[in-house]
């Protein structure tokens, strides 16, 4: 019964942080097709930038310090995955698990996507930059849950 629960949430924050990526299409889509939108992403914007806190807004600053602790979590599940498996990467026969290599990849990648999205657009932001930010920062909540779920199923085997 356990398994089939952990098998449903990492299902459901898997889906959450695909329905992020395609949010953020449909965010910079719309922006870029429909005067009214763009409007409301540069109203967005400058209510939610606040004060400049040396060459960064305060929603900047908090986005920068939220994914910095987001990779470092990222980090400290990656490591705690490859002790558990001794090191290997790659199943080999005979072993009933194996160590979770596209869901360790596919969350380093999201993370270092938005690290470069919020880097690439900090002098001049898009219209729907704000908007971007608060919606990466939920797609890297999702998938270190997503990952941490694998690190539960791990730890529940070392009895």
């Amino acid at each position: 019964m356990r398994k089939i629960v952990l098998l449903i949430i990492q299902k459901i924050f898997l889906l959450g942080t695909i329905l992020m990526l395609l949010a953020l299409y449909i965010l910079r889509y719309f922006t870029m097709r429909k005067m009214g939108m763009a409007r409301y992403m540069v109203y967005f914007r400058e209510k939610w930038s606040g004060k400049e806190l040396g060459c960064f807004s305060l929603l900047q600053w908090c986005v920068l310090v939220i994914l910095l602790l987001l990779s470092l979590a990222l980090f400290l599940i990656i490591k705690r995955l490859f002790f558990y498996f001794g090191g290997k990467v790659l199943r080999e026969r005979g072993e009933k698990e194996a160590f979770p290599l596209f869901p360790v990849s596919y969350t380093a990648v999201l993370i270092l996507y938005s690290l470069l999205y919020f880097f690439s657009l900090v002098g001049s932001p898009g219209r729907e930059y704000t908007a971007s930010l608060i919606v990466h920062v939920l797609m890297q909540i999702f998938s270190v849950l997503f990952l941490s779920t694998y690190l539960r199923k791990g730890t529940r085997h070392e009895k």
